[in-house]
């Protein structure tokens, strides 16, 4: 749980996506044919690699 995550960012409206860095390829490429959950901003050159991160610490919550 300790392990950092890839955080990417929308350009439009900048929504967080957290990718696991142990499942980061395959993640990756279901990500790049993903609109954004909350703006609905197509996929196309949407995504942007902004940091790395833990979702489960940065929004205090218990990952199952």
């Amino acid at each position: 749980m300790n392990n950092p995550d890839i955080v990417f960012k929308c350009k439009k409206c900048g929504h967080l996506l957290f990718v696991d860095k142990n499942n980061l390829i395959e993640k990756t490429m279901v990500l790049i044919k993903k609109d954004c959950p909350e703006c609905g901003q197509e996929y196309y050159r949407n995504w942007i690699l902004s940091r790395e991160g833990n979702y489960a610490r940065e929004y205090k919550t218990e990952l199952k």
